[in-house]
């Protein structure tokens, strides 16, 4: 069963790698390799957290947030 420290391993400032396909949505396998940063931190007493990325892609840097949400009736996370 999920619980509000489900990402309690996440929290701090990682250098990370992403992959993405070069084309979407048309049958493409040939995948872009890239790195960046990602900095997750606590929300509401736990029962949120937050992703700061940072991506250096190919054809230039750009952010991106991550926000989850947990409900403790349900234990289940919303992303």
């Amino acid at each position: 069963m999920s619980s509000s420290r489900d990402f309690d391993f996440f929290f701090g400032s990682w250098r990370v790698s992403h992959h993405k396909l070069k084309q979407r949505l048309a049958g493409c396998t040939d995948w872009e390799e890239f790195e960046g940063t990602c900095a997750t931190q606590p929300l509401l007493d736990g029962l949120g957290n937050i992703d700061d990325n940072v991506l250096d892609a190919p054809n230039g840097t750009y952010r991106a947030v991550t926000l989850r949400a947990f409900d403790s009736r349900s234990h289940t996370w919303s992303i």
